[in-house]
């Protein structure tokens, strides 16, 4: 993109983590923050990365979020924890919520870790992702701020509820998943209002309900697959938020609010391969429905079938060796912070 700067993945997890604990977070859990945001600024999910670290220095600043959370289980059995993250950053809650369903998993054959009281927490393939590098099929589901009406209204009423699954492989990458429920994410449309750019029309409605191509207009996300996503989305909210005594649909804060948390709802669920079958007889079943996804006839103008996280693992691949595209004024900011 015009204006973009190329900047080595290294740089600026250096600067990002030296940004996180100069504002109040152990080492431990900068590494963690940071580790998210650059992995999605890797794998192309650049509304999700670094350009992130300004909204969450400005809320640790605030007070809107916990420098140091006493994140704590208020249920904790063989299979499942409840885990209140004391309005912490959704990444360091996460990654041990995560953490604890892959311990289950592996323990017993499943975990689940449902979570109240955390902010946004990044993309969700991440914690998916943690369970599928220790051999487990990882699925999160979240909710969001209210940004999307239900079908037929045009109040906002609730969130793009995102989800993800990852599926361990015996190729080099895993399969993942990594959707919300609206045809793009909101932070798709600040990008856009940064660049002055104008962005398509089946990506936001005005206050009126209306398609608008103006960012400043953009009142509501339009969601995927009309009343489908609709669907999916009041599914997502059960099985997160309600499930997980968070905050529901219009109560959920703003993820830049100054003033309060979020109070978001997240599951992650962890599954253990062995628990069904041997994992060499799974991933050979994988591999052949690979076969046949990979082996069908093409369509005209199109080279090659990809699976879902191909084409991220690729551009992760090359933004390694090649380095990130950031906007200038985004890494203008993070300059600033980290001096």
């Amino acid at each position: 993109m015009k204006n973009d700067v190329t900047v080595h993945s290294d740089e600026i997890r250096q600067k990002a983590e030296k940004i996180f604990t100069n504002h109040g977070l152990s080492t431990k859990d900068s590494m963690i923050v940071t580790d998210t945001l650059v992995e999605a600024n890797l794998r192309g999910t650049d509304t999700h990365g670094i350009v992130l670290v300004d909204t969450y220095i400005k809320r640790l600043i605030a007070g809107s979020l916990n420098k140091e959370p006493n994140i704590h289980f208020t249920k904790d059995s063989l299979l499942v924890s409840v885990i209140d993250g004391d309005n912490g950053l959704g990444q360091i809650i996460s990654y041990q919520a995560m953490e604890k369903a892959i311990e289950k998993a592996l323990n017993v054959g499943i975990g689940m870790s449902a979570v109240n009281n955390s902010n946004h927490f990044g993309t969700a393939a991440y914690y998916s992702m943690m369970a599928a590098e220790k051999g487990c099929i990882g699925i999160t589901l979240s909710n969001a701020s209210p940004r999307l009406a239900p079908w037929g209204g045009i109040t906002p009423t609730y969130g793009n509820n995102p989800w993800s699954i990852a599926v361990p492989t015996n190729q080099s990458f895993p399969i993942v998943l990594d959707i919300a429920n609206s045809l793009v994410a909101f932070s798709k449309i600040l990008t856009a209002k940064d660049r002055n750019e104008d962005i398509p029309l089946d990506w936001a409605l005005d206050s009126d309900g209306k398609p608008t191509s103006n960012p400043d207009l953009a009142y509501l996300l339009q969601p995927m697959a009309g009343h489908k996503g609709y669907g999916i989305s009041v599914m997502v909210e059960i099985l997160s938020s309600v499930l997980a005594n968070a905050a529901i649909g219009k109560d959920v804060g703003k993820y830049n609010s100054l003033e309060e948390g979020q109070n978001v709802g997240h599951t992650f669920i962890a599954l253990k391969i062995e628990e069904f079958m041997e994992k060499e007889l799974f991933f050979e079943r994988v591999q052949y429905f690979i076969h046949q996804l990979k082996s069908t006839e093409l369509a005209r103008d199109t080279n090659k079938i990809y699976l879902p996280g191909e084409i991220e693992y690729e551009r992760k691949l090359d933004r390694l060796k090649n380095g990130i595209p950031v906007p200038e004024s985004i890494l203008a900011t993070i300059e600033s912070l980290s001096k």
